[in-house]
Formats: C-alpha cells, sequence, structure tokens
C-alpha cells in the first residue's frame, strides 16, 4: 500500500509516518529500486491504533508499551475517562446554571441580582472551559507531528495559535497549517541525540508549561500595545529551565535546521494572520517598526552618521580573562554582571585598565575550546597584560588586533540596543568595510548602576577593509 493510501487511511501525515517507522513501531517493506514504502495491512492497523491513542495524549514511549501490555493500556483508559467524566460534570454544571436562569427570566417576579449571581457561576464555568481549550492547536501540531519536529513547530508557534477555531476561514486556515508544514523538508537530527529524545519528554514538557504560563500573563490584547514579534518570543525561565529549554535546541543546531525553520515560519505566514489575532497585530506593528525606521533611514541620507558619531579604530591584540554565562541575560541585568564580574576579578594583579568590564557578543566564533556550544552565550570578562594564572571557574582568550566600528552609548540600559541599532546606520560599503566574524563586545564601567539615566558604554563591531580586486 502506498503512503497516499496509508496517510488517507489513517488521518496521519507523512512525518508521522517516517517518525513511527523511525522508532520502530512500524516496518514497511522497502524498494530497493526506488526506495519507495509498501505498508502491509497489519502497518495500517498498528498505525491506527498509534493515532488512537496519541489522541488519548500519549507520547511514543507511552504507546509503545500500551501496544505491549494490556495494562499499561487499561491505565490509560482509565485516566481518560476520569478526564473526560469531569469534562462533563462541568459541561452538566453549565447547563444547570443556565437553565435556572432561563426559567427565572421567565418568572415576573425575577429576583435580578439572585439571575446575575447565576450567570456568574455561568460565566466562570464557561470561561473554565474554554481554557482548557484554548491550547488545541499547539496540542495538536504535537500529536500529528510527533518528535521533535513538533516540539519546534510548538515552540515557535506557541505564542500565537492560542485561540479556537471558530470560523469556516479559520478551518481552512488550520488545514492549509497542516498540510504547508507536512511538506517541508525533515529536521536533520545527529545521530547520538535521537536516543535522548524520548529521555528528555520531561524536560521539555517543563518548559512548555513555562512558556503556558508566560502565555497566560500575557496582557497583550488587553494593553492594545503592539509588541514586536521578537519581544514576545522572550521568555521568563528560571536558570533550570534554560538549561532544559537549552538541552532542547541542542536538537535543532545541526547544519540545515535554522534555515528550514526560517523557511517553514515563512511558508505559515498568511495561515497565522487568519489563526491569531495576536500574531497579525504583532505582524503589523513589525511591519510599522521597519517602516518608521526605513522613513528615518532615508530623511537622513544614506550613509549619514548618527546622532552621536561614528569612527574607525584599531585595536591591538588583547588578552582576556573572564567569566562564561550560558543562560539568558538581558540587557537591563548587565550591570549586576559586570559588578559581580568585576568582585571575581579583584585578586588579578595585572589587569590593563581597572575598572573597564568587557562584555562580548558572538562569543561562538571565539572556538569551541574556549567557549563551547550554547544556546545562551554571555562573557564578560578584563583585560590582562597576558595570561598566566587563570582562575578555576574562568577563561582565558586572546583577541586579535583589529578594526572596530567604535560608537559610545550613553543613556540607561534599557536604551542600550537602539544605539546598537544605530550603529546600523553607517555606510560600511561605502567607506569601504564590511562587518567581520570576530565577536563584537562592549566595554562598561565596574560602577555601573541599575537603572543609572546616564551610563556610558562603548560599543565595538569588528570590521574588515574591503580590498578591489582590479583585473590587471
Amino acid at each position: 500500500m502506498k503512503i497516499s493510501e496509508v496517510m488517507s487511511l489513517t488521518g496521519l501525515t507523512k512525518k508521522a509516518l517516517n517518525y513511527y517507522e523511525d522508532n520502530g513501531l512500524i516496518s514497511p517493506s522497502v524498494s530497493q529500486e526506488n526506495n519507495y514504502r509498501d505498508y502491509s495491512e497489519k502497518d495500517v492497523e498498528l498505525l491506527t491504533q498509534i493515532a488512537t491513542l496519541r489522541r488519548f495524549g500519549l507520547s511514543v514511549k507511552e504507546i509503545k508499551s500500551a501496544l505491549e501490555s494490556p495494562e499499561a493500556l487499561l491505565q490509560v483508559m482509565t485516566e481518560y475517562t476520569s478526564k473526560l467524566a469531569r469534562q462533563i460534570s462541568e459541561m452538566k454544571k453549565c447547563e444547570t446554571v443556565l437553565s435556572s436562569c432561563v426559567n427565572n427570566l421567565k418568572n415576573d417576579k425575577t429576583d435580578i441580582k439572585k439571575v446575575t449571581e447565576e450567570m456568574n457561576v455561568l460565566s466562570k464555568a464557561i470561561e473554565m472551559s474554554e481554557k482548557e481549550r484554548e491550547g488545541f492547536m499547539i496540542s495538536e501540531l504535537e500529536r500529528i507531528f510527533p518528535g521533535i519536529y513538533g516540539r519546534v513547530i510548538s515552540l515557535c508557534l506557541s505564542s500565537f495559535l492560542t485561540e479556537s477555531i471558530d470560523s469556516k476561514e479559520k478551518e481552512e486556515a488550520w488545514m492549509n497549517l497542516v498540510k504547508v508544514l507536512d511538506n517541508i523538508p525533515n529536521l536533520t537530527i545527529p545521530d547520538e541525540l535521537r536516543h535522548n529524545i524520548d529521555i528528555d519528554e520531561e524536560e521539555w514538557k517543563i518548559v512548555q508549561s513555562k512558556i503556558a504560563e508566560n502565555l497566560k500573563n500575557d496582557n497583550y490584547i488587553e494593553e492594545r500595545e503592539a509588541k514586536s514579534i521578537n519581544e514576545m518570543m522572550l521568555l521568563d525561565l528560571s536558570e533550570e529551565q534554560q538549561r532544559g529549554f537549552e538541552r532542547f535546541c541542542t536538537y535543532i543546531i545541526s547544519d540545515g535546521n535554522i534555515e528550514i525553520i526560517g523557511k517553514t515560519l515563512e511558508a505559515v505566514d498568511n495561515c497565522l494572520s487568519i489563526l491569531s489575532l495576536k500574531y497579525k497585530q504583532s505582524k503589523e506593528a513589525q511591519l510599522k517598526n521597519d517602516e518608521e525606521f526605513q522613513k528615518k533611514y532615508e530623511e537622513e541620507g544614506f550613509g549619514v552618521e548618527p546622532s552621536v558619531p561614528l569612527t574607525i579604530v584599531h585595536k591591538e591584540a588583547m588578552n582576556f580573562i573572564g567569566v562564561h554565562y550560558t543562560k539568558y541575560i538581558s540587557k537591563k541585568d548587565f550591570p549586576k554582571f559586570v559588578r559581580e564580574v568585576y568582585d571575581r576579578t579583584l585578586k588579578i594583579s595585572n589587569i590593563v585598565e581597572k575598572g573597564k568590564i568587557y562584555g562580548f557578543a558572538g562569543v561562538d566564533s571565539l572556538g569551541k575550546d574556549i567557549v563551547p556550544q550554547s544556546i545562551f552565550s554571555f562573557v564578560f570578562a578584563v583585560q590582562v597584560l597576558d595570561i598566566k594564572t587563570v582562575p578555576n571557574d574562568m577563561i582565558s582568550f586572546t583577541m586579535p588586533k583589529h578594526e572596530y566600528i567604535f560608537y559610545k552609548h550613553v543613556g540607561n540600559m534599557n536604551d542600550l540596543q537602539r544605539s546598537i541599532n544605530e550603529v546600523f546606520m553607517y555606510d560600511l560599503k561605502g567607506n569601504n568595510y564590511e562587518m567581520d566574524l570576530l565577536p563584537s563586545f562592549n566595554i562598561f564601567s565596574s560602577d555601573i548602576s541599575d537603572g543609572c539615566e546616564s551610563s556610558e558604554v562603548e560599543i565595538y563591531f569588528p570590521v574588515s577593509r574591503i580590498v578591489d580586486n582590479i583585473e590587471q
């Protein structure tokens, strides 16, 4: 039986079929001539069972156990029956309250206060019921796209797919979304990580629950304040949750995966605009911000330097000793980490300029032997005359001599990103330069304070002079 027939019979996606085969739940025969799969009736029977169990919320690991053990299946059915019973009970409560309100309204001597009290109870009951359905699209994506692909998609879209499918237009958009996702190329997962995917199921659930919690606390719609898509993707995670999130991200940093995810998000843009008011509004806000930036850019003239003059400076080779943080740090929290690193480096005797702390971005280009690959990666360090002894909990490295765009930020830390953005107003190409791959860095004063409105931060972006290749 061909894959298209199996998809039609079972309602499963191509990615789901491939995933269940990779995990040993089915074993279709493979043609040596064209590598096509031929599914047997037994395969279809198993896939139907798997699809049914997935609807009960089982992971692939749990499905394997359920298919092999009647006792495990009995436990799953018992738990799901209890869940349904609770839902039915809630709906009956809604029906009872609503019937009571209707009867009271038919009575000429209706007590309005009593009716409103009953309606309040009904409102809360309905709200509870709606909350149970608000995560439908995300949970459904994880069900129909099992494994790491479904989790990546749900992570990327969880900020937006929180509404119910309550119109024909949304129904069509949802079907198109699933169709597009099923035809995107598969992510490449390194062999050494494949056996850990199910083991990390619990870690993923913890991260996912935190994301859901963040969304519930998101008052975006109520405020009517447009946040950009990038701002909405920031996660307020604890250090432990960040480690779990980082572990999850190790599955998607293989070559080509980031590009696939980027193209996936582009492909589902129209569907998301229909399925999510939040996505539509944030997209409009992003476009507005881009237009305002472009307008400012054009008004000031291409190549005109921003409000604070930019210059190209040369730096000789520099030696550093510092601390590598593998967790997300917002710019407003930089002062705290600057002071912490300063205190930890007080005993270092050969610091070049005391009171100056360097903060590095793009640290992966320092090399994996110095800074291990990490999703969250920040280095705060002091410049030293030479590297002799390095404290056990610190790292050391040397930056080669190089040229940088130099810019000084004056203001509070919340506006630091705005100053960094102004660097890109500089006409590099027109001045015969281009950005380089070395890490950029900022220089902070060790006495920087939280919320200070007049903080000074030196910003350096690595550049290389363009050498014209003239034909002789």
